[in-house]
């Protein structure tokens, strides 16, 4: 959740955010009230599909499973996992997007084959600690917006970069200098990598990077806050740092 999207709340709330209303409102009105988030008027169209579902078939409640939230238009297994998790506190499955599919591949979690994120989500609940499942969203996906970025990744300041598969097939973006001045969260800097094509190279049988090296900076680090208690210290975690 952005500014952009509190905004949107704040004009949903305001204007009368119920199943019943958002489903008797004319689709442009919806795509006004949130015209300040990414694809709006697509989205426009779910919320009121989504909500004329939830009031005549479910009591004007959200479904409470896996499948009745995979119903609904615009609600993919992304965002049914997450909702289930912090919703109604029940684990069904790792929630991946487009942060978690790319940060996995280049720390050779996942092989480079996989297109899609709900491929790198099947792979991932074949061997990751189902323990760890409802973290790696959280974690990955501020990682994934200030330092694994999608084009010039900050390499050099990450503290995976001795045990990241990307990181060491291109020694290039570790060994850069950190820019000087203020850095904007998601924002590229002025750094320029080499213009070869960067890349991982995964031999057969290749060493994974440990799970409890990689989610510990991020987990010690996150919201500025050390991670929970009964997390296993110092195996899990101690690198990801964001």
């Amino acid at each position: 959740i952005n500014a952009e999207y509190g905004e949107a709340m704040k004009r949903h709330k305001e204007y009368g955010l119920t199943p019943q209303k958002m489903a008797e409102t004319e689709v442009e009105v919806l795509q006004q009230l949130i015209r300040s988030v990414g694809f709006w008027k697509k989205k426009a169209v779910y919320l009121k599909n989504a909500s004329h579902i939830v009031h005549t078939q479910h009591d004007g409640d959200i479904p409470r499973t896996f499948e009745g939230l995979t119903s609904l238009p615009g609600i993919g297994p992304k965002m049914a996992h997450l909702c289930m998790e912090f919703a109604w506190n029940t684990l069904t499955g790792i929630s991946v997007d487009t942060h978690v599919h790319r940060i996995c591949q280049r720390l050779g979690w996942t092989p480079m084959g996989l297109k899609e994120p709900e491929q790198t989500r099947k792979y991932l609940e074949t061997w990751f600690p189902r323990e760890e499942w409802g973290r790696i969203n959280m974690l990955m996906v501020g990682f994934g917006q200030v330092r694994c970025l999608p084009t010039k990744p900050r390499c050099f300041e990450c503290t995976n970069k001795t045990i990241c598969l990307y990181a060491l097939n291109n020694p290039d973006l570790v060994s850069q200098t950190r820019p000087s001045g203020k850095r904007e969260i998601g924002r590229n800097d002025h750094t320029k990598p080499s213009s070869r094509k960067h890349e991982i190279k995964m031999e057969p049988g290749a060493m994974k990077a440990d799970p409890g090296q990689v989610i510990g900076e991020m987990g010690k680090h996150e919201m500025g806050h050390p991670p929970p208690p009964n997390v296993h210290q110092p195996m899990l975690y101690n690198h990801l740092d964001w």
